[in-house]
């Protein structure tokens, strides 16, 4: 029985949502109500020494929401039964405790939509002296083959900040990144880089400052290519 409208607001009730917003969550689209919710999260881990029970439920629901999860409500239960979960299996899901940064997710991705395989956020940090985005990716999200030009100067230059991602150059294997990891992508180097395929992954984008600088976006990643990444 897929969880409806009305468990969805339970939920998040029980795990301190005011009831209006935890309405407004439950009743909005798909697209908007994985913001409400990434904002939800945030909440949660600005004060995660006394709230990780309940963010570990919150993570269980996004989980079973995203998967569209066959779990019954239990009106009775606490949250935990609603979201038809148990404590071994929130710990088994692919979020992850505090696997979101102290930077805003931001909103959905559109304006590059047409160069990612899958749901991306961005966030701009910084548009003056250089550029900064924060760039969050969904399990299995990633961009398209690209290279960024210059005449002089330019390239990229990724920190993770959370969550589990690849960076592949063109004819190099790809490498495997976490939180903490620094991607230095010089100019004209063909590549791409996203979430692995049962993880977010989110990173700061640094636009290196160079002359005549582009992006040139090429093919995606094929999903029989990605599939081998396990």
């Amino acid at each position: 029985m897929v969880l409806d409208d009305g468990d969805i607001t339970c939920c998040l009730c029980d795990i301190g949502c005011p009831p209006g917003e935890a309405s407004r969550i439950a009743t909005a689209d798909a697209r908007t109500r994985d913001l409400m919710l990434a904002r939800v999260r945030q909440r949660l881990l600005e004060r995660i020494h006394g709230d990780q029970q309940r963010l570990d439920c919150l993570d269980y629901l996004i989980f079973r929401l995203r998967c569209k999860g066959d779990a019954a409500a239990d009106p009775a239960g606490g949250c935990a039964t609603r979201c038809g979960c148990t404590k071994t299996e929130r710990e088994d899901t692919t979020m992850g405790k505090g696997d979101l940064s102290v930077f805003e997710t931001g909103a959905p991705n559109d304006a590059y939509a047409q160069y990612f395989v899958g749901q991306s956020y961005l966030k701009m940090l910084s548009t003056e002296q250089v550029g900064v985005g924060n760039v969050t990716f969904e399990p299995g999200c990633r961009n398209n083959w690209h290279v960024h030009h210059a005449t002089k100067g330019g390239g990229q230059i990724l920190l993770v900040t959370a969550g589990c991602g690849w960076y592949q150059e063109w004819g190099k294997p790809a490498r495997r990144l976490g939180p903490g990891d620094v991607v230095n992508i010089p100019e004209g180097v063909k590549h791409w880089h996203g979430a692995t395929k049962d993880s977010w992954f989110q990173h700061l984008a640094i636009e290196v400052p160079g002359e005549d600088a582009s992006n040139e976006w090429l093919e995606p990643v094929s999903d029989e290519d990605y599939a081998k990444l396990g």
